[in-house]
């Protein structure tokens, strides 16, 4: 009986493994592409795209910080 749950606990534990890297590649995807996710809103909504409310923006989003905190509010988001 115990060798069945670790069998269940190890195919468990690679899944949730597998969905972590396929996350991560996704994020890391999104976040090198030329497109600025700030400033791409702002032309979108905006005439003329003003470099204080692009920073502001970018603010609000959470672009400015760190690549890993990003990560995990993306992943908080989800």
């Amino acid at each position: 009986m115990l060798a069945i749950g670790k069998i269940i606990f190890e195919k468990l534990l690679s899944k949730v493994m597998l969905l972590f890297v396929i996350t991560f590649i996704a994020f890391i995807l999104m976040n090198i592409s030329r497109v600025d996710p700030a400033e791409s809103y702002v032309r979108r909504h905006a005439t003329i795209p003003d470099e204080a409310v692009i920073n502001q923006l970018r603010e609000e989003m959470g672009l400015n910080k760190p690549i890993a905190v990003q990560y995990v509010d993306w992943l908080k988001k989800t």
